[in-house]
């Protein structure tokens, strides 16, 4: 499987991800996208009720993205049909 193979794996599996494709051989960029999709697909298992379980720690610092950031980080990341579709 090539990286580039890995990598589509690792930002469609997400937290998902097994041990072997933990970092994919991801660079920054991908780091972000995975945290642009990491918030789309987040919200959406919590409002169906399927969040991650177990302990969790956050707060409200400047690394969390909010809406307004995440659509300019989407755009800025994503090929424009797949911005426009999302």
């Amino acid at each position: 499987m090539t990286d580039a193979m890995l990598k589509r794996w690792r930002l469609l599996l997400g937290q998902y991800a097994s041990i072997p494709l933990a970092h994919a051989g991801f660079d920054r960029a991908d780091w972000q996208m995975e945290q642009c999709l990491d918030f789309l697909y987040g919200r959406e298992y919590e409002r169906r009720d399927l969040a991650r379980r177990g302990p969790r720690a956050g707060s409200l610092d400047g690394s969390q993205l909010k809406a307004l950031d995440w659509l300019q980080r989407a755009r800025r990341l994503f090929p424009r049909d797949t911005f426009e579709r999302v």
